[in-house]
């Protein structure tokens, strides 16, 4: 749930990402083939720069 004063989740700011809920562990991650892994590696990364990138930044705004 979003703070009013800091217009951002208390998890978001502690942890750099949204919190995990259980349905979404149920949900495979596993991929099938080499292919699939080097699409995984981009998609990787790509993800880890979004977390990454704007949470100093954030942190400094709340």
């Amino acid at each position: 749930m979003r703070q009013n004063t800091t217009r951002y989740e208390p998890f978001y700011l502690m942890y750099g990402r949204e919190a995990t809920i259980p349905i979404e562990l149920q949900i495979s991650s596993q991929p099938d083939s080499s292919e699939q892994v080097e699409d995984l590696t981009a998609t990787y990364f790509k993800r880890l720069y979004q977390i990454i990138g704007p949470l100093e930044e954030d942190r400094h705004k709340a």
